[in-house]
């Protein structure tokens, strides 16, 4: 019913001018890059207690003020990028997703600080040298207390990126301070730039150097991920080929996030296309998680959340089974109603068709005198 009125065209039928994604390592399609990071000893503890919280949650152990699955789901997600999101006192030791993504972005800057960009309008090489990372983070955000924002510019800053070419959309409050930022970002004045989906998603324009993207946590919704991803593969990017990096942590709540985020994607593309073929696609706006997705992210196992997204297609089925067996008893129950009341008539019919031969037309003249009522004047 949609399609009826609906002209949707997708990047694969504008076919614009954007730049290629590179092939990714190891399968060679054109695909973000999965950075894994293994957890840290605290970070599985971390999970093992959100475990707990989840059993006392279901078994109404402890008010829904107090402790409840979306505050479960939200530290979950802030653990999976750094345990002083939840707590600042805790220390991280071991890899972290900050550290990670340090490495990569710094790799990145040496690789292409040295190349050219050319001015759009006059073709000719611009003074400033050298390409433009940008950077998704939703949580962490610049503040005063401990924020990965701050962490991930302090450890850039070590491994030999210019402290003041890495910037934070933050910085911007208001539309001109925006301009400026963004200018900067396309002369070469900046080398990486960090933001937020609902701050750098949508109506930004600095992708001329942009080389690479690297997204530090995942987002709800389809949607915003394609916004994060529109702002390299766009025109006017003068890189040909550019890469996009997604930091995960292992045996975390990213797995549940990105999961979901594939997913969700995969029935919005049905409907979208206009080609589906399933006759009803799920309910995906609810922005957090039951009990047994919660219980196999904390297992550690992945093939245990497999398992509970089977567990709940099938259960789904199984509704939807009893639905029909019930609706089948009722259809035959009707059947049966209407086909006594089909056979009580055709009994009936032979006396309708004698009842007809024996009326009398009692229209004007046609009425017999002997009905009629006599004349008394």
């Amino acid at each position: 019913m949609f399609h009826t009125f609906a002209d949707v065209k997708t990047a694969e039928d504008l076919k614009l001018p954007v730049p290629t994604l590179a092939a990714r390592d190891g399968d060679g399609l054109r695909q973000p890059n999965m950075l894994a990071v293994e957890p840290s000893p605290e970070l599985r503890h971390y999970i093992q207690d959100i475990g707990d919280r989840v059993d006392a949650i279901q078994q109404r152990l402890v008010p829904s003020e107090e402790d409840n699955m979306l505050k479960v789901s939200s530290d979950g997600r802030k653990a999976a990028s750094d345990r002083r999101l939840v707590d600042p006192a805790l220390f991280q030791h071991g890899p972290t997703k900050i550290g990670a993504t340090a490495d990569l972005l710094a790799s990145v800057y040496e690789e292409h600080k040295d190349r050219i960009y050319t001015d759009p309008s006059t073709g000719e090489p611009e003074p400033a040298r050298g390409a433009l990372q940008l950077v998704f983070c939703d949580f962490g955000t610049p503040s005063e207390k401990w924020n990965v924002y701050g962490e991930l510019k302090d450890q850039l800053r070590r491994r030999g990126v210019p402290e003041h070419m890495v910037r934070f959309i933050h910085e911007a409050k208001k539309d001109n301070e925006k301009g400026r930022l963004f200018a900067a970002a396309r002369s070469g004045r900046i080398a990486v730039l960090v933001g937020s989906t609902s701050k750098m998603g949508v109506g930004t324009n600095f992708q001329k150097r942009a080389v690479r993207l690297v997204d530090m946590d995942a987002p709800w919704r389809p949607a915003d991920l394609e916004q994060r991803h529109g702002r390299i593969l766009r025109q006017g990017n003068q890189n040909p080929e550019v890469r996009i990096s997604q930091v995960v942590t292992k045996e975390s709540f990213d797995s549940f996030m990105w999961q979901g985020l594939e997913r969700k994607s995969r029935f919005i593309n049905q409907i979208m296309r206009g080609r589906l073929d399933v006759r009803e696609i799920e309910d995906i706006g609810d922005n957090t998680l039951n009990f047994a997705q919660a219980k196999a992210i904390t297992s550690g196992n992945p093939l245990v959340l497999e398992k509970a997204v089977a567990d709940q297609e099938l259960a789904r089925l199984s509704r939807l089974d009893r639905a029909y067996n019930r609706n089948l008893v009722a259809v035959n129950h009707t059947k049966r109603g209407e086909q006594a009341s089909a056979d009580a008539a055709a009994q009936d019919l032979p006396l309708i068709h004698a009842a007809v031969a024996r009326t009398v037309d009692t229209t004007a003249d046609a009425l017999p005198s002997h009905y009629r009522r006599p004349n008394l004047r």
